[in-house]
């Protein structure tokens, strides 16, 4: 635990985060006891036992900071769900976004909007053999969702077994093939 200072005041208003947190809780019907940051730092210290060692006498002696002690508490441990086996079929869908998209900050300037690229469908090199599709052929992707047709890419960094598309691409959206209500998204990837 280390001391911040504000280096620069920000144009027009700006909050620290414990007044909004403070507002939050007022919004929500609840005095969380709390008026000022001296406040909210002993109210920390007091009552996380990770946090006792973590004074403002201890952070004035120390100005490099505290390293806190582990906690004792036996707090339930959250277990991750398990993860659905891949069926045999298909692959499991990877999205992520690219540095260019058709984000509005992107798209609304005419000098960045070119390095927007189209979407396309990344897949490993012998995945796209085995599939019989060649680089630049449209394949139709398919979820329980919808189908989508996009031109697809041999790309060696993707695993096999996956699939990898960026997210808000112009061209095909794939956004229309993942279901937010599941764990993971597979689709079925065939040659037109």
């Amino acid at each position: 635990v280390t001391q911040l200072n504000r280096k620069v005041n920000v144009h027009g208003t700006a909050r620290p985060d414990w007044m909004i947190a403070l507002e939050l809780a007022d919004y929500l019907g609840h005095d969380l006891g709390v008026g000022s940051v001296q406040e909210v730092h002993q109210h920390l210290v007091s009552k996380v036992s990770a946090f006792a060692d973590a004074t403002r006498a201890a952070l004035a002696i120390n100005p490099d900071g505290i390293l806190l002690r582990r906690s004792t508490s036996n707090g339930s441990a959250v277990t991750a769900p398990a993860v659905p086996d891949r069926p045999g079929f298909g692959y499991r869908l990877v999205v992520s976004r690219k540095l260019y998209d058709n984000g509005s900050n992107v798209a609304h300037s005419p000098s960045l909007a070119p390095l927007a690229t189209s979407s396309s469908l990344h897949m490993h090199p012998l995945d796209l053999d085995r599939l019989g599709a060649s680089v630049g052929a449209q394949v139709k992707v398919s979820s329980d969702r919808t189908s989508i047709v996009m031109p697809i890419v041999a790309d060696e960094s993707v695993t096999r077994g996956t699939v990898w598309a960026a997210w808000a691409q112009s061209g095909s959206n794939i956004g229309e093939l993942i279901d937010s209500s599941r764990l993971v998204n597979d689709v079925k990837v065939e040659t037109l």
